[in-house]
């Protein structure tokens, strides 16, 4: 059964991509996947105005997450991001101003977390 709410999950550790993306998959919604910045930019072109917002890890391999958010930013700026991070300091959080509604910091509680997208996807609750 395909879920109301579709997700793109940006991540570059394979366990925390998997763990993230089966947890979110149990709560109902959607999940694509990418482990590079180049491709969730190929993502968000095709699919963009389908995802309900974007999980984002801050530290990617090829690009960091803001790039990606200013890409977010020009192309389909009603997505909301949401980052999530085990490493990035205060200042590079604060780098993301407008775009990122929400910092997640790891390790992420994956029931919370379902919960939260649910509720945004559903605009119950303001995230600022």
């Amino acid at each position: 059964m395909q879920s109301q709410f579709r997700v793109l999950l940006v991540e570059d550790d394979y366990l925390t991509r998997q763990l993230l993306a089966t947890a979110l998959q149990r709560g109902n919604l959607d999940v694509d996947v990418a482990e590079s910045a180049w491709e969730a930019k190929r993502l968000i072109g095709r699919y963009g105005s389908q995802y309900c917002c974007i999980l984002l890890d801050l530290i990617l391999p090829d690009g960091d997450g803001a790039d990606i958010a200013s890409h977010v930013r020009q192309t389909a700026p009603q997505i909301p991001v949401l980052a999530v991070t085990g490493g990035a300091s205060e200042s590079t959080v604060a780098e993301f101003g407008d775009v990122v509604r929400l910092v997640i910091r790891k390790p992420v509680d994956l029931a919370t977390l379902s919960d939260l997208i649910l509720a945004l996807g559903n605009a119950k609750i303001p995230i600022r």
